[in-house]
């Protein structure tokens, strides 16, 4: 991206500089950074947007972030087992419960914004682990379509695209939540939402045995903003789910055990939608 730039420091670390805003533009994409990499939260282990390591200006006119190097996870190989791919899933969502209750919205979410604490080539073949060979963190970047509000505020407070309501212009080309076709305002938390349903669902569509999951992501996926699973009712969710998959080591192993899982968060999930919507 033109907007980005590899970088070493005097200390030998490897970043990325990025311009976030120029002049007012991109403010949202600022204001974002303020918000969640404030002293008291930047490390709290919640918080899964990419950390500011620094801020540079040029001329009051360019403001630039620092953030440390990290890669894609469109650059991995595949999850090796349940445990990886119930990490993964569990730390987006705590990640955009975190923005959430901090007000945050992110307004980008896909796999191209989404990082892992790792740089350069994966040590490991394709039937070899690599998430659970160290401690993989994942990380939201690219808040540039992000929005913040304030205590009391409407959340309904958006309309039409991201790019429409951010003044950049063009297409908007990800999949997203169907009310930001529709006139009328909307809530950028619920379409965020929604889009990490998206991702999630299409994500792990094909993985055998995760219809606890694929239930979840398709109710974060409801076409009625009103009936989506919110941040919170997810995270609850998916850590009862990973609890009961952690002991499955394996996607072609033990699997009676993998269905008994299900089955358990089959039952999880219905008893959630019994008490979030009656």
């Amino acid at each position: 991206s033109p907007a980005v730039c590899p970088a070493r420091t005097a200390q030998n670390q490897d970043v990325m500089i990025r311009l976030v805003a120029v002049d007012s533009f991109g403010d949202q994409h600022s204001h974002a950074l303020d918000r969640l990499g404030a002293k008291h939260l930047a490390s709290m282990p919640q918080n899964h947007a990419l950390p500011v390591l620094n801020r540079i200006a040029y001329e009051n006119k360019y403001y630039f972030a620092v953030f440390p190097m990290m890669q894609d996870v469109l650059s991995l190989p595949d999850f090796h087992d349940y445990v990886e791919a119930a990490d993964y899933i569990e730390q987006l969502v705590e990640g955009l419960e975190f923005f959430h209750e901090r007000l945050v919205s992110h307004g980008d979410i896909c796999k191209e914004n989404i990082l892992i604490n790792l740089v350069g080539p994966p040590l490991c073949t394709v039937d070899q682990p690599l998430r659970s060979r160290f401690p993989a963190r994942y990380y939201y970047t690219d808040f540039e379509f992000s929005t913040c509000s304030d205590e009391g505020e409407s959340r309904s407070s958006v309309q039409g695209s991201p790019v429409s309501w951010s003044d950049r212009g063009g297409v908007y080309g990800r999949p997203s939540a169907p009310e930001v076709s529709k006139p009328g305002f909307y809530s950028p938390f619920r379409a965020d939402v929604w889009q990490l349903g998206y991702l999630l669902h299409s994500e792990f569509e094909d993985f055998p045995h995760f219809e606890g999951y694929q239930l979840l992501f398709k109710s974060m996926m409801d076409d009625d903003p009103r009936l989506r699973a919110s941040t919170k009712e997810a995270l609850k969710v998916v850590r009862r789910l990973k609890q009961d998959l952690h002991p499955i080591r394996g996607l072609s192993s033990n699997k009676s055990g993998n269905k008994l899982g299900d089955a358990f968060g089959l039952l999880e999930y219905a008893a959630w939608m019994v008490d979030v919507h009656g």
